[in-house]
C-alpha cells in the first residue's frame, strides 16, 4: 500500500488499523453530544497531521482561534490546559509549549475563525491556501454552518442537506480530508440533517461512559474493517489516550 492509500495516521493506533487514515476526498465525520470532547478529539487529529509534517486548517464558529491555539499547544505539550487559561503556567509548562511550537509542529496549522461560515467561504479560503494546501480541513461544527441560500425558499434541514453536498464537492475538488464534527440528537443520530450521514465515508460516534472513558463507534466506514474502541481522556491536558475496554 502507498502512503496516500492508507492516508494520514490517526493519534491512535487502533483507529489507524480499524478506519485507515485520513484521505484526500473523504468527508468523515466526527458526531457526539454536548461536552463529550468532539473539538478536544478533532484538535488532537489536527496536530498529529501536523506533526507529521503536513499542513492543516480549521473552519471554526464555535472557539475562537485563540483558544483553538491554545488547546493544541497545552495537548502537544502535556501542559495542564486550565492553569494555562487561568494565567497561572510555571516556566515549565512555556518551555514545554515553546519546544512543540519549534520542534513539534514543523508545518502550518491554519485558524480560520468567522462568524458564519458558508461552503463558498470555505472554497475562496482553500483556494487562497493552494500555495500551501491543507491535507485535513476540521470544521468545528456542522449545524453552525449556512448554506448561503435565501432563508425562505428551504428550511433549516435542506440548508445543512446542501452544506453536506458541498463539503463533499470540495473535498474531490481540493483534494482534502475533511473532519466535520457534529452535533446528535437524542436517538445518537447525526442531528438536523441525514445528508451528512449519506454523504460521510466514515462517522464516528463518541460516547462517554460512566467510569470516564469515551467509546468510539464507527458506524460507517465504505473501505474499513468496522470496530468499537475506547480512548481514555486526561481532563487537565485535554488529552485522548488509548486504553482498554473499561
Amino acid at each position: 500500500p502507498t502512503p496516500d492509500s492508507i492516508g494520514i495516521p490517526w493519534p491512535w493506533v487502533k483507529m489507524t488499523e480499524a478506519i485507515g487514515g485520513m484521505r484526500a476526498g473523504q468527508v468523515i465525520c466526527v458526531s457526539a453530544g454536548t461536552g463529550v470532547g468532539k473539538t478536544t478529539f478533532g484538535c488532537a487529529a489536527i496536530a498529529h497531521a501536523a506533526s507529521q509534517g503536513h499542513c492543516t486548517a480549521i473552519l471554526t464558529t464555535e472557539m475562537s482561534s485563540q483558544e483553538q491555539t491554545i488547546k493544541i499547544m497545552c495537548q502537544r505539550a502535556g501542559v495542564n490546559l486550565h492553569r494555562w487559561m487561568e494565567g497561572k503556567a510555571t516556566r515549565q509548562d512555556q518551555d514545554a509549549v515553546a519546544a512543540i511550537v519549534g520542534t513539534y509542529l514543523p508545518s502550518r496549522i491554519y485558524v480560520d475563525e468567522r462568524e458564519q461560515v458558508t461552503p463558498a467561504m470555505m472554497d475562496a479560503a482553500l483556494t487562497a491556501l493552494k500555495h500551501d494546501p491543507p491535507s485535513v480541513v476540521m470544521v468545528d461544527y456542522f449545524q453552525l454552518m449556512e448554506s448561503g441560500l435565501r432563508t425562505g425558499d428551504v428550511n433549516r434541514e435542506q440548508h445543512l442537506a446542501h452544506v453536506s453536498r458541498q463539503i463533499k464537492r470540495l473535498a474531490r475538488k481540493h483534494k482534502t480530508c475533511f473532519l466535520v464534527l457534529s452535533q446528535v440528537n437524542d436517538s445518537g443520530s447525526t442531528r438536523e440533517s441525514k445528508a451528512l450521514e449519506n454523504d460521510a465515508t466514515v462517522i464516528i460516534l463518541l460516547e462517554r461512559q460512566e467510569g470516564g472513558a469515551t467509546k468510539v463507534k464507527f458506524r460507517k466506514s465504505r473501505f474499513s474493517a468496522r470496530s468499537d474502541m475506547y480512548l481514555g481522556f486526561d481532563g487537565a491536558t485535554g488529552l485522548f489516550f488509548e486504553t482498554e475496554n473499561p
